[in-house]
């Protein structure tokens, strides 16, 4: 016949809780002794959601000082949402006229777009439609791009009914500002010095 030594058993049971008390223990103490890396996609640095993503690291960084934030310039709102959802940033910034994806989900609104059309004070053009055939001093990637898209497809137009002049928003400005362009296309804050 066995007989059972409930002080064993008891013994026993009370060491295998202890050691799994000491085990959670020491991975949650682990765990919050480590440094938390992320990545911020967030446009480019003349933007202001680089400026902004370089505020928020700096005063995430002032009081939380186990999270690094390594802010990330990019091509804008497009690869940064490519970069979300591939998993090489775990924050980005984005136009909220842009499908973000499956992955992404909406934190903060850090500001309020404007879609501002410019041209030159001697212009004829009234409107977005008496540009068409014109030189439009917009890069042809980005979220930027796909809200002039979205723009001209509301007024009937496509791509094929402008030039695109600039690779990018700084030789978008030059082209502009030297006559080279008609016109000009910026998302950007109400009060943006760069308008």
């Amino acid at each position: 016949m066995v007989r059972l030594d409930f002080n064993h058993i008891l013994r026993l049971a009370l060491g295998a809780l202890s050691l799994t008390l000491i085990a959670v223990l020491a991975v949650a103490w682990w765990q919050g002794s480590r440094t938390q890396h992320i990545t911020l996609a967030a446009g480019a640095s003349s933007g202001e959601s680089y400026i902004l993503g370089n505020a928020l690291k700096t005063v995430v960084e002032r009081h939380y000082p186990k999270i690094r934030i390594t802010v990330l310039e990019t091509g804008g709102t497009v690869e940064n949402l490519t970069m979300l959802q591939a998993g090489g940033a775990q924050l980005a910034t984005a136009q909220a006229d842009i499908p973000a994806g499956s992955r992404a989900r909406s934190v903060a609104v850090l500001y309020d777009d404007t879609f501002q059309l410019l041209v030159a004070k001697d212009s004829p053009a009234q409107g977005l439609v008496d540009l068409r055939g014109k030189r439009i001093a917009l890069a042809q990637s980005g979220g930027q791009f796909q809200s002039f898209l979205h723009v001209a497809e509301h007024f009937g137009l496509r791509p094929a009914d402008f030039q695109f002049v600039g690779t990018n928003d700084e030789d978008a400005r030059v082209a502009f500002l030297s006559g080279c362009a008609d016109a000009i296309f910026r998302v950007r804050a109400v009060g943006d010095p760069s308008i």
